[in-house]
């Protein structure tokens, strides 16, 4: 999975607006009888899965040789993919806990925060 890696200059700290990618999992599924989905739960459930998933092998490349907790839970945000798609993605947020660093990971690009991004094939 291609992601773009986005490690932001100034860690995060106002993760209080992002959902924990379980909660959001969670939200999901009790929203799911609602019917105001395009495309069925466990579809959605699967790409955020894969995304985190690379997400996280990523983190582990990244910071190999440094410590690697986390200090929260993943957080996630929906995005639009664009391109006339239609659909929506999603990126990962990760937040080291010894100092804060914060990475963004996206599977398109994220123009505003380009002047710190790796593309992660």
């Amino acid at each position: 999975m291609k992601l773009y890696s986005y490690y932001l200059v100034h860690p995060l700290d106002w993760e209080f607006c992002l959902m924990e990618v379980d909660e959001y999992k969670k939200w999901l599924k009790e929203n799911d009888s609602k019917n105001w989905l395009r495309v069925e739960v466990s579809e959605i459930l699967i790409k955020l899965d894969e995304i985190l998933e690379a997400a996280m092998e990523e983190w582990k490349k990244q910071f190999s040789r440094l410590q690697k907790e986390l200090r929260c839970p993943p957080l996630v945000f929906p995005i639009p993919e664009g391109c006339l798609s239609g659909k929506t993605t999603f990126c990962v947020v990760l937040k080291r806990n010894e100092d804060g660093d914060t990475i963004v990971y996206s599977p398109v690009p994220l123009t505003y925060l380009e002047q710190d991004t790796q593309v992660i094939d």
